[in-house]
């Protein structure tokens, strides 16, 4: 069987602004939580940025050793995570987007792959926070199946048509919040942010 997948984007998740001194750089400390999470989970880049720098920017980050695959060159209103995932092989149940924009890096063709949204604000948002909402979110079966245990257990059963200003505090650890996010009127993606 297939391992799970994680889908990261790179510029403001995996290279970011550093708040003090406004300079880019690599998300301190995501070379030990990209280190963890590929011991259980296959880590593929998607980004926007073209395809001869996205794997170049990865070497210059230090962090390319930890990824499976780089899928870049993706643009518009959400990435084709369905897509990617069935070319892998990977149940779409069994994948979790990590990005920073709810547009851009939620899926553009599924709602059955959640994401992680991550806000740097004043601070940046701890690795180690993601990490721990990650392996709260895989229930073993699925990322999905986790996703909908932890918003039943903030919102009550069947919690559904959530609005991104109506997220829920989650039970799984920094500030964490979540819920359905009406991407469009037919559509609603599995929402987490992460914000300083």
């Amino acid at each position: 069987m297939q391992r799970p997948v994680i889908f990261f984007d790179l510029a403001g998740t995996l290279e970011v602004r550093d708040p003090a001194t406004g300079r880019w750089g690599p998300w301190p400390g995501a070379d030990a939580l990209l280190a963890d999470l590929c011991a259980d989970f296959d880590l593929h880049l998607t980004t926007g940025e073209a395809p001869a720098f996205a794997g170049p920017s990865l070497e210059d980050l230090g962090l390319r050793e930890f990824f499976t695959g780089v899928h870049a060159g993706l643009h518009g209103g959400g990435k084709p995570f369905g897509v990617i995932a069935a070319s892998l092989g990977v149940p779409l149940e069994h994948c979790l987007a990590v990005g920073d924009s709810a547009r851009n890096d939620t899926a553009g063709d599924t709602d059955r792959i959640p994401s992680v949204i991550i806000v740097h604000g004043q601070g940046l948002v701890a690795p180690a926070t993601l990490g721990a909402v990650v392996r709260g979110l895989w229930s073993g079966a699925s990322f999905l199946g986790g996703f909908t245990e932890a918003l039943a257990a903030v919102a009550g059963p069947g919690a559904d048509g959530i609005h991104a200003a109506e997220l829920h505090d989650s039970q799984l650890g920094g500030g964490c919040q979540l819920g359905w996010w009406r991407k469009t009127a037919a559509s609603r993606r599995a929402l987490v942010v992460l914000a300083t």
